[in-house]
């Protein structure tokens, strides 16, 4: 056992002695026979200054179990990183622009698949031993920096929800929660997944912000099953807007994102194939109506709304002068405003006055979401 666990610790060991020693200028005892590497060293630092980097990290260490756990031992297990990262500005005259590819090779069986058998996993660069693409984006940046995009593969623990002082650690609890990254395929180390980042400073503010895009199953089922809903409820209270959403919350097994909607939305924007109004109570939320409703394209002809045909049938909204949603011309629009009220049922009251008064609140309509429009 001591044998075959020194062999596996001195051949990454070797190999990484081979690929770090020219780097740092490391001689042998035979100083003839080994050429000098500053070359190689400037060579490297012309293609930094052309914008072509190549990253380079090895990761290596040794746990032993003395005592608990499934069983005893000690094992080695190590992380090679690598890839390339182009600022095209550098490059190719590309302001504001720059490309990255990156792989990994996790090596070793890991102390808690070996030994430990613990539920966060004691290390945390454990992971199947293979050689894997892990991220490769572009990213674009605008204004100064003050609006920065990245599209591509990419993992969400370094973009999204990794701990500020995970780093700071070995213990893979201190990153992703491991409720999230040891119960579902979320990309997350050392997994990656296509998405968008979207980096912004707002017109009058200095604070940088974040915009997040996910593509996710947001079924009862879906969401039961994911760490979705769970990152969603850190953002909230917030401000909502649904669009073109093929009528899905109209159906019983979307209910757990609209009652998470509902709940947690202080204002919510949406066209008539969002949450049906008979859900907003009068009690709770304030309506204002924008636009017209035609009904339903012809897709989702079964969806439509009576009691949000007959208000607008018989009030006048205000008209809207650009198009959202499925029917995307201005005059055939719908667009709702729900505002939540004040505790105690109170109209909320805006910051400032706008220019022009808003439309009277009216209650919020009740009835079945899916009975069918009439023949006008």
């Amino acid at each position: 056992m001591i044998r075959n666990f020194l062999l596996k610790f001195a051949g990454p060991t070797l190999l990484f002695a081979g690929l770090i020693a020219p780097c740092f200028g490391l001689e042998s005892s035979k100083d003839a026979a080994v050429p000098k590497t500053e070359p190689a060293a400037d060579f490297l630092t012309h293609l930094n200054d052309r914008g072509i980097s190549f990253p380079f990290t090895y990761t290596g260490e040794v746990f032993g179990d003395l005592s608990g756990g499934y069983r005893q031992g000690a094992v080695y297990e190590g992380l090679v990183k690598a890839g390339v990262q182009l600022d095209l500005e550098k490059l190719a005259g590309w302001k504001g622009a720059t490309v990255l590819v990156s792989g990994m090779y996790p090596q070793g069986g890991g102390i808690t698949n070996l030994y430990v058998h613990d539920f966060n996993g004691v290390s945390n660069i454990d992971a199947y031993n293979s050689v894997r693409l892990y991220e490769a984006w572009f990213q674009q940046n605008f204004d100064g920096d003050k609006l920065s995009i990245r599209i591509g593969q990419l993992a969400a623990d370094s973009e999204f929800c990794i701990s500020n002082g995970c780093s700071l650690f070995i213990n893979s609890a201190f990153g992703v929660l491991p409720v999230v990254s040891k119960n579902l395929d979320a990309p997350v180390y050392p997994l990656a997944a296509p998405g968008v980042r979207i980096h912004f400073v707002a017109d009058g503010s200095e604070t940088l912000r974040t915009l997040y895009y996910f593509s996710t199953d947001i079924s009862d089922g879906g969401l039961k099953h994911s760490g979705f809903q769970k990152f969603c409820k850190t953002l909230a209270p917030g401000n909502s807007c649904v669009k073109s959403a093929s009528y899905l919350m109209h159906e019983s097994h979307f209910s757990a994102i609209r009652s998470f909607l509902l709940e947690n939305s202080t204002t919510l924007v949406q066209d008539d194939s969002g949450i049906p109004c008979s859900f907003f109570t009068p009690d709770t939320w304030q309506m204002r109506f924008f636009g017209a409703y035609p009904g339903p394209i012809p897709l989702f002809k079964n969806y439509g709304q009576q009691k949000l045909y007959e208000y607008y049938r018989t009030t006048n909204p205000v008209p809207l002068d650009f198009g959202i949603g499925y029917r995307h011309h201005a005059k055939e629009s719908t667009l709702m405003v729900a505002t939540r009220k004040a505790a105690g049922g109170d109209e909320p009251k805006p910051k400032d006055a706008p220019a022009e008064a808003p439309p009277k609140a009216v209650p919020a309509p009740t009835g079945n979401a899916s009975t069918a429009l009439p023949t006008p």
